[in-house]
């Protein structure tokens, strides 16, 4: 297969949603958010000049750091859940040695093509991880082929690590593209992506597509008797969301 040049997308696009939490106790964690309407063109314009990538992957920009700190994970965790239920977006709490592991492999293997159902077949997205920001970006396969680094993202997902020693946890936000994928959809690419990355068995693939490109064989990645469905990831990933 031919050898996938890198790229490095300048941040990743936030979609933002205008959704507020009903909840007085999960908003008294939550930063004051302006209204802004839930178009595919606003969405897009969400990105500020004046905001670098850096300041974006602060956990501080979507709550109150230091109020959170005075909680409990479990508390933490329970906040962070029900804040985005009303939000177009997913979200995670995951363990801190979970996501070490994460890291460390996303850090050697940043790029991936990812095999996702929809529309009773499949689509093939590409994704690269952007370790020193915590994040990691999604588009079509077929966009990042045709237009390389200006290829709008259809998702990203952005760890916040800000508690992780104090914790023990490291919160996940998801966000997409609703043009492209419904959260159904966003979801299991977030479960595939981290399930190559956690499973022992699938990682082989994602380290030769990074570091022996000539080798890769996407047909292998598909063939594999073992390749989930979505209510396979979403069985196997649960745990992901467990806090010890």
């Amino acid at each position: 297969s031919k050898k996938m040049r890198r790229i490095m997308w300048r941040s990743a696009t936030c979609f933002s949603s205008p959704s507020s939490l009903s909840s007085k106790t999960s908003s008294h964690f939550l930063r004051n958010r302006s209204t802004r309407t839930n178009t595919t063109s606003n969405r897009r314009q969400h990105r500020s000049a004046h905001t670098s990538p850096e300041e974006m992957a602060t956990l501080d920009r979507i709550v109150k750091t230091s109020l959170l700190e005075k909680e409990t994970p479990e508390k933490i965790t329970e906040i962070w859940l029900a804040h985005h239920k009303t939000k177009s977006c997913i979200s995670a709490v995951i363990p801190t040695e979970t996501f070490q592991k994460l890291k460390q492999r996303f850090t050697a293997c940043p790029m991936f093509v990812y095999p996702i159902p929809k529309d009773n077949g499949l689509i093939n997205l590409f994704g690269q991880s952007l370790a020193t920001l915590n994040r990691c970006i999604f588009t079509s396969l077929e966009w990042y082929q045709s237009r390389g680094p200006s290829a709008e993202p259809w998702m990203s997902m952005q760890y916040y690590t800000e508690l992780q020693d104090t914790k023990g946890i490291v919160l996940m936000r998801g966000e997409y593209d609703a043009t492209y994928l419904n959260v159904q959809e966003a979801q299991y690419v977030a479960n595939l992506w981290q399930l190559f990355l956690l499973d022992d068995s699938k990682y082989p693939h994602m380290h030769t597509f990074n570091h022996k490109p000539n080798e890769f064989n996407f047909d292998e990645v598909l063939g594999e008797s073992n390749i989930p469905t979505s209510s396979t990831i979403q069985e196997k990933s649960k745990s992901l969301t467990d806090v010890d």
